[in-house]
Order: C-alpha cells, then sequence, then structure tokens
C-alpha cells in the first residue's frame, strides 16, 4: 500500500487507527507523506493512542505544535483585520481556513493556514486595499 493510501485509511472517520497495518520501518516514511499532504496535524491526533516510532512521532508532533503557532498568530490577524473593518463599518466574511479551523474543526490546529482569505462587497474593495504608493 502506498503511504498516500496508509494516510487516507489512517484519517478515515470510520476507521480505527489500530486497525491500519503500516510496518514500524514504513512510518517515517508516512510522517514525511503526512507532512507533504498537509494532514500531519490531524494525524498526530488520531494516532496519540498509538506506538509510533519515535522518529515518526517527532514529525507528527514538531508540525502540528507549528501548525498550532501559525494558526494561533493568523487568528490575532484575523481578530485585528475584523475589529478594524467593524470600526470602518465595513463587512467582512471570513471565508476557508480563516473559518473552518475555529467554526469546524475542534481543534484549530488541524486545519493548517497559510494567509486569509476575505469576502467584501464590491463598494468596500477600494476603502481595503492597501494604499499604493
Amino acid at each position: 500500500m502506498s503511504q498516500v493510501s496508509n494516510v487516507i485509511q489512517l484519517l478515515r472517520l470510520d476507521a480505527e487507527p489500530s486497525q491500519v497495518s503500516v510496518s514500524p520501518d514504513a512510518w517515517d516514511d508516512l510522517a514525511v507523506a503526512a507532512i507533504a499532504l498537509g494532514f500531519a496535524p490531524l494525524l498526530h491526533v488520531k494516532t496519540q493512542g498509538m506506538n509510533l516510532p519515535s522518529g515518526a512521532r517527532a514529525k507528527l508532533a514538531v508540525t502540528y505544535a507549528a501548525t498550532q503557532r501559525r494558526n494561533s498568530a493568523i487568528a490575532g490577524q484575523l481578530a485585528e483585520l475584523l475589529v478594524a473593518c467593524a470600526a470602518a463599518d465595513i463587512d467582512a466574511m471570513v471565508l476557508k481556513g480563516g473559518y473552518l479551523a475555529f467554526a469546524v474543526y475542534p481543534d484549530p490546529a488541524l486545519r493548517g493556514m497559510s494567509d486569509l482569505d476575505l469576502f467584501f462587497r464590491p463598494g468596500a474593495i477600494r476603502a481595503v486595499s492597501p494604499a499604493r504608493p
């Protein structure tokens, strides 16, 4: 079974991760595949009760922690933006990760983010666009 298939099997909602057969030697490559696919934080949480090799566990844990820190910083930026928009009476809708990580996922670190996506009414675009020199 390919590493991608193993990651998918482990992350299935109806799967018990301990029932997925992964050899101890394959866990390191599987952790790397999960990182590349953006699923390492979720795999980290789903495999908490399992006895993973220390290298694979460390890769998943450090990726989870980094995602948690990054999402926390982005959440702070989002809060500042939304306060500024509200003060300027500008409606803003938060899209994608900025919404999903905090409203849908049980732990925001399970939904990685790298930027913020906001939707504005057409008339507000000029007001929220950065000033150009």
